[in-house]
């Protein structure tokens, strides 16, 4: 019993020293579009907005600046998924008959 729980506590140490990483974190929000199969996706970076551009500037463009479009919340998750981002929570609300579907999502940092 004794080298059992020595065993346990080597493991519990040894994961310990592995989980010392750096994540960026963000919050995901997908909305399906009016009339349509697509989706709005914004992302939250902990960016500093107003809120004259506040959607502007939390909605996901690629490496050149351009708006990426999404044919649903999945298809969103998979790019993300792609760009390292790793989903950890996720929850949904309705607002006035809207259903926002939110994920949070986190980043190692390379360093």
């Amino acid at each position: 019993m004794v080298v059992m729980a020595f065993f346990c506590l080597a493991v519990a140490t040894a994961q310990e020293v592995a989980t010392n990483k750096q994540f960026n974190y963000c919050e995901l929000v997908c909305k399906k579009k009016l009339l349509s199969n697509k989706v709005k996706c914004f992302m939250d970076y902990g960016q500093h907005t107003t809120i004259a551009n506040e959607k502007r500037k939390m909605k996901l463009k690629d490496e050149e600046g351009k708006v990426l479009k999404f044919e649903s919340n999945i298809d969103a998750l998979n790019y993300l998924g792609l760009q390292g981002w790793e989903v950890i929570d996720t929850y949904y609300i309705t607002i006035k008959k809207d259903t926002y579907f939110g994920y949070l999502l986190k980043q190692e940092v390379k360093e």
